[in-house]
């Protein structure tokens, strides 16, 4: 059932697991709160004899209290931790009933918590929680027959089991749990696609990923601010959260709530190894095939020669599939982008010879009225193709516009008054058809890149209009100009690129 993966593109991750369903926890629908304060309660308790680290212990609990838990400070605050909670909220006895569903979803749940800490189902453990939930033998029988198909692996099974038994009643409470099970198996059984994103420093790097998150995750800032691999696995069942961990000495440190300032500190520690990352890139699907984006240090960065060896090493030992390699719209053509264009060709030679998609970044701070985007996108391609890359694809973004129009549509609108102003003239710029970057992008089917419909993730949950600073936004229009940002394109052809594998 579990499964391991290549070096560099993720591993089978039970913590990442069970964080998410930690998250589906505190989303689940429970009758009333003192239920559901119970029943974590509980479950807690009973989690801190199942062999899942502290760490982990932590950021579940951080996840499914929503910050309300006990301070944690060492390992032995996991067990005080528990008594602290049943001191402070009492269970009552009425959640002990029969006649209470939620005790029939408390079982098989545990279960699979317990599994992902490596422990089994162990008839002996769950036989006294039968006892306290007065459950009758033909009842465990059917909870325990449901135990037997989520450890055998028959995981298509789950969703309809308890429509056909005595527990009937109970299919729609325990249904997201069968559905999360289902999920994470599917996710995890899926082949990856690694990407291998590659630049100088300062070109925009984190504010391109960030768009293609649709939120601000990771710090951007004009500065040096990637100083080791970060990877990022995209899975579409991931919304509102991006979950993370660092390797630190050997030991994996796990966020269930990651942001920038967990990965600005991350990225600052000279302890932290390796940070991996999990969550939704916003328009790249994952039904089939799971894309792996691996953010690299800009390779001439002067204050660390470390960063130019660690992505050059990567590009030769990870082997990606693609390479994206991101060029700076204000610095093209200079010494940096020549000798950086030479150690991509040089590095990437030695490894899997990927193929290599070319972005120009920062064009928002080009006046299109001015400058001819069109002749700066072909005078580019020619000048890479003097580096010995044959028939390049260029594709100019605007990552900074991209990244504040999803923001916005997801509601996110917490601007600084820069970004605010940003938004405004990003807004007016490409609202407008001739700024349609697609009609500046070099030899791509058209077929390819025109969406009638640019939906993005989580749609049921964007409204019909933002609201910024007494101006109303029609998010329809708001999405027409995001298209037309660039970062469309390179979505497109993601998607596209990994069907055609």
């Amino acid at each position: 059932m579990r499964k391991e993966y290549k070096k560099h593109i993720v591993p089978f991750s039970n913590e990442f697991s069970l964080l998410k369903l930690a998250h589906m926890l505190s989303c689940y629908y429970f009758p009333d709160d003192i239920l559901k304060k119970e029943f974590f309660i509980f479950l807690y308790d009973k989690i801190t004899k199942g062999g899942i680290t502290y760490f982990l212990h932590k950021e579940f609990a951080k996840i499914i209290f929503e910050n309300n838990a006990p301070d944690f400070i060492n390992e032995n605050d996991i067990i005080n931790s528990s008594v602290i909670l049943k001191r402070k909220y009492k269970i009552s006895k009425k959640w002990f009933s029969p006649r209470i569903s939620y005790i029939y979803f408390f079982i098989p749940l545990l279960a699979y918590i317990l599994e992902l800490g490596g422990s089994k189902y162990d008839l002996y453990t769950f036989g006294s929680y039968y006892k306290i939930f007065k459950i009758n033998k033909k009842k465990q029988q059917i909870l325990e027959q449901y135990i037997n198909l989520l450890e055998s692996g028959k995981l298509s099974e789950l969703s309809s089991f308890f429509q056909k038994t005595k527990l009937k009643h109970i299919s729609t409470i325990i249904q997201p749990l069968s559905d999360f099970i289902i999920n994470e198996s599917h996710f995890y059984s899926l082949p990856r696609k690694s990407i291998t994103l590659f630049s100088t420093m300062s070109s925009g790097k984190s504010t391109f990923i960030n768009a293609l998150l649709g939120s601000d995750y990771l710090p951007s800032k004009n500065e040096a601010c990637t100083a080791k691999i970060a990877t990022i696995a995209d899975n579409d069942y991931i919304y509102d959260y991006c979950l993370g961990y660092a390797k630190i000495k050997n030991e994996q440190v796990f966020c269930g709530n990651t942001d920038k300032k967990t990965l600005d500190n991350w990225n600052k520690d000279d302890a932290v190894s390796e940070i991996v990352l999990e969550g939704n890139l916003d328009r790249i699907g994952s039904e089939k095939i799971i894309t792996v984006i691996h953010d690299t240090p800009g390779i001439n960065y002067s204050g660390n020669a470390e960063h130019k060896k660690i992505t050059l090493e990567h590009l030769i030992d990870s082997r990606p599939d693609l390479i994206i390699c991101l060029l700076d719209a204000t610095q093209l053509h200079t010494t940096d982008y020549s000798d950086a264009l030479q150690n991509l060709k040089t590095a990437n030679n030695k490894g899997s010879n990927a193929n290599v998609l070319f972005v120009i970044n920062k064009t928002d701070e080009f006046d299109i009225e001015k400058e001819n985007l069109k002749k700066t996108v072909s005078d580019t391609i020619e000048y890479i193709k003097k580096h010995g890359f044959e028939d390049p694809v260029l594709i100019p973004v605007s990552s900074q516009a991209a990244r504040l129009f999803k923001m916005a549509l997801h509601g996110n609108i917490n601007f600084t008054e820069n970004e605010i102003d940003d938004f405004k003239r990003f807004f007016r710029f490409f609202s407008r058809p001739a700024n349609n970057y697609f009609l500046f992008t070099s030899d791509i089917s058209e077929d390819l890149l025109i969406n009638k419909e640019y939906n993005i993730a989580n749609e049921s949950s964007i409204k019909n209009v933002v609201e910024m600073e007494g101006i109303v936004y029609n998010c329809q229009d708001i999405k027409k100009a995001l298209f037309n940002t660039g970062i469309s394109i390179v979505e497109n052809l993601l998607n596209t690129w990994k069907e055609k594998k």
